[in-house]
């Protein structure tokens, strides 16, 4: 398992002055910030810190303890397990109000995979000390985070069916329909997902080979389901991709 001693990139990493409020980007349903009423949101911001991390710089290595949590408020990362000999899993992608660091933060133990920003990031840090006090004092944070981790749990398995359950061709169909529900801006009949991943790391996050990934991505664009650009797909038939995937699961 790869370990580095820094927890932070002190050359990806800079403060911002603003007030923590500010700027905060559009965030994510069901998020544990977008869950919180608007008086534990006031409390919170002042508890921790801003910081901002370039693209590709990491917020959290694997094998690391971080003594802190961290609020995504503009931006996106990727979660992704390291294996020994270095071949990557991406495990998920986080955006505006996901919660990060919690679960190794409260029990402790090291990081289990590594977190890496894939947009321009912004977070609020606060030190574990001054979350777990957060906590105390707003019972309903408590049941917001809980609530939190049992959907990561749930979705955690939904994942793992899925991708057993389909081919490469429904892999990374069930990828691009969660990527264009999740971040897809609808642009005259199609959905455009500015995505924030690699061809590589699309196949780390589906199981699967970058030549299977590009050959399915090929056969997608041959049917006219999408149109590929750099870092830019354009999903023209996003009901064809959801019944390739629902008629494998049986939904």
């Amino acid at each position: 398992m790869r370990q580095v001693a820094a927890m932070f990139d002190s050359r990806a990493l800079a403060q911002d002055p603003a007030p923590a409020w500010h700027g905060v980007a559009e965030l994510e349903p069901g998020s544990f910030l977008a869950s919180l009423r608007p008086e534990a949101h006031h409390a919170l911001f002042h508890l921790g810190r801003r910081r901002v991390f370039r693209h590709g710089a990491p917020l959290l290595t694997q094998g690391h303890t971080p003594h802190w949590v961290m609020v995504l408020l503009r931006g996106r990362v990727k979660v992704a397990h390291h294996s020994d000999d270095g071949r990557e899993v991406v495990l998920n992608i986080w955006g505006p109000g996901d919660l990060l660091g919690v679960v190794p933060s409260l029990d402790g133990e090291p990081a289990d995979a590594t977190i890496i920003a894939v947009d321009d990031v912004e977070a609020q840090v606060l030190s574990t000390v001054r979350f777990e006090a957060f906590l105390q004092s707003h019972p309903e944070a408590q049941r917001v985070l809980l609530q939190v981790l049992i959907r990561r749990l749930r979705r955690a398995t939904r994942d793992r069916t899925q991708l057993a359950l389909n081919d490469t061709f429904g892999r990374v169909a069930l990828r691009l329909v969660e990527l264009a529900d999740r971040y897809g801006e609808r642009d005259d009949g199609r959905i455009r997902i500015t995505l924030p991943l690699s061809q590589n790391e699309l196949a780390a996050w589906t199981g699967t080979s970058r030549e299977a990934t590009s050959k399915a991505l090929q056969l997608m664009r041959q049917r006219g389901y999408i149109e590929t650009f750099r870092r830019e797909i354009h999903v023209l038939d996003i009901a064809s991709l959801r019944r390739r995937v629902a008629g494998v699961l049986g939904s």
